[in-house]
């Protein structure tokens, strides 16, 4: 599906708050994809993220209106999502298990340079995961969601001036961890 202008996604977020369900096929189809990679990298966990997903289409769909006429769809709808998220969080223990192939990689049995792209991948993950929790969440909606500061501070409740400080911060925070790989 192509992209919707600024323009029209206006116009499905008026249909939407009439209760039109073709406007939420719509804003489903654009969406979808982005709060799925949301949900999948805030939480780590494919299943999840997809049942948080349903939850948060389910969840939005049932509160329409309390929709305010100048605030975006989408900004409500990747609050949802962010609420889900914390919730799950707060309900479980992140624990990631370990495969047979990590195992060997732990164990240093493979140590050939062709798998320092395997050690990059782990440690960025690492390394998203130990941002503080406002950096972390900023981060994601920035790199993985592609949402605006305008829209990320909407969707957080903070001042885009907020939201650009905490990227400045977690960006910091992520070539530190990262320095070993920019040698």
């Amino acid at each position: 599906m192509a992209h919707i202008s600024p323009e029209k996604l206006t116009e499905v977020c008026r249909l939407l708050k009439q209760g039109n369900e073709d406007a939420m096929r719509q804003l489903f189809l654009e969406t979808q994809p982005k709060i799925f990679n949301y949900l999948l990298r805030f939480t780590g966990n494919r299943e999840v993220a997809e049942d948080l997903t349903q939850e948060s289409f389910i969840n939005f769909w049932l509160s329409l209106y309390r929709i305010e006429s100048d605030h975006s769809c989408v900004a409500y709808l990747f609050t949802i999502a962010r609420h889900h998220a914390l919730n799950h969080i707060k309900r479980t223990v992140r624990t990631v298990p370990i495969d047979e192939e990590h195992q060997v990689f732990l164990n240093g049995k493979c140590a050939n340079a062709e798998n320092s792209e395997v050690y990059l991948i782990d440690d960025y993950q690492k390394a998203i995961d130990s941002l503080p929790k406002r950096c972390k969440e900023t981060f994601l909606l920035s790199r993985f969601s592609d949402l605006q500061y305008s829209e990320i501070a909407v969707i957080m409740g903070v001042s885009v001036q907020t939201v650009k400080n905490q990227m400045n911060k977690a960006i910091s925070l992520l070539r530190i961890d990262l320095k070993k790989y920019s040698e």
